[in-house]
């Protein structure tokens, strides 16, 4: 991924083009920065990464972004509109954020009928004594043939706690729907409708080296997993990991 272009344009004011990180959720596509070991569906099911011209800002303890690009995780662009985002973040004390991003666009290939889409972001985080605590939710709406609009949800929470020095354990509960299948389509009756909880146990070995373990459990309205030679409503998994950084 080629980095994007920074251009300062006044004291606390940036200009950035090219390709950068998604300005929607809470977690990065580098899994030991994140509060457990897998992103969140929610996260999951936003764009990882955007592609265009972003401007942002600083005053006092608030930031703001607004930008211009080629779509929901899109390098180049599939048709001849352009999409907007927004996000503000507002940060009162040391380690709380408060965020809220925005993004409406039209995703469907050129020589389609459009269909716009509006997407809003929202999360909190903090503190409280050695337990950080993030809450998340999601809601979009996209036009349908109808001239209507379908909707999808989805919200996290996650509790993370540091001890014993070079430990660390995290809890996550959190539940998405896309009935309609707009950004989760599985051919299903209810499409992705899926409640999912982790427990994530961290070891840090050295200053630059994470291990992590991590169990996972899903449970959905379909029998949208594959279970050996059948399909199941439920799946879950155990997952380690070890992340050396430079």
């Amino acid at each position: 991924m080629m980095p994007a272009h920074v251009v300062k344009i006044a004291e606390n004011t940036w200009i950035e083009a090219g390709i950068f990180p998604s300005h929607i959720g809470f977690e990065s596509a580098i899994s030991k920065d994140n509060p457990t070991y897998s992103r969140s569906l929610v996260a999951e099911l936003s764009p990882y990464y955007e592609a265009g011209v972003k401007a942002t800002t600083t005053f006092k303890n608030f930031s703001f972004q607004a930008l211009i690009l080629n779509g929901w995780q899109n390098i180049r662009e599939n048709n001849t509109d352009k999409a907007f985002g927004t996000q503000l973040q507002y940060a009162p004390v040391e380690k709380t954020v408060l965020n809220w991003s925005t993004f409406y666009g039209n995703e469907q290939p050129r020589d389609s009928a459009s269909k716009p889409r509006i997407f809003n972001n929202v999360y909190i985080q903090f503190p409280i004594a050695e337990v950080s605590l993030t809450a998340g939710a999601d809601i979009g709406f996209q036009k349908n043939p109808g001239n209507s609009y379908d909707s999808w949800w989805g919200a996290v929470f996650i509790a993370r706690m540091l001890f014993l020095k070079d430990f660390a354990i995290a809890g996550r509960a959190e539940y998405f729907s896309d009935p309609q299948g707009i950004v989760a389509s599985t051919g299903t009756i209810n499409n992705f409708q899926v409640f999912s909880a982790s427990v994530n146990i961290d070891y840090a070995v050295r200053e630059n080296i994470l291990a992590r373990l991590e169990g996972r459990i899903f449970n959905s309205k379909d029998k949208i997993y594959r279970s050996r030679n059948s399909n199941s409503a439920s799946d879950r998994f155990i997952a380690a990991s070890m992340t050396i950084t430079f």
